[in-house]
């Protein structure tokens, strides 16, 4: 399990819902990212919980768990303004899915 900075292209990523319908969560383009979960998660016990699909050729840049953790030992500082980064997002995501939420329990 990696993280992964998108340098070009687009990716979706989706979910298999209940009834095997594929449901387009988000749509992630040049300078996001994805697979933050595999900075925290250990990989034996982590269940992805969406899909990724390259949907316009892309490029990525790849930073597996234990190069982040290197990365920690050898630059803090750097590392806790990358955590910060990751944060923000990760919140502006997890906003964005609460107000889907209530739109749907609305109706």
């Amino acid at each position: 399990m990696c993280f992964y900075i998108i340098s070009s292209g687009k990716v979706e990523i989706n979910q298999t819902t209940q009834t095997g319908k594929i449901k387009s969560i988000a749509t992630l383009k040049s300078g996001e990212f994805l697979g933050e979960g595999a900075l925290s998660q250990d990989e034996t016990n982590h269940v992805r919980p969406a899909n990724a699909l390259v949907i316009e050729d892309a490029h990525l840049m790849i930073l597996p768990r234990d190069k982040f953790y290197d990365l920690l030992k050898r630059d803090p500082e750097t590392a806790l303004d990358f955590i910060f980064q990751v944060l923000e997002t990760t919140y502006k995501r997890l906003k964005f899915a609460n107000e889907e939420l209530i739109v749907l329990y609305e109706v």
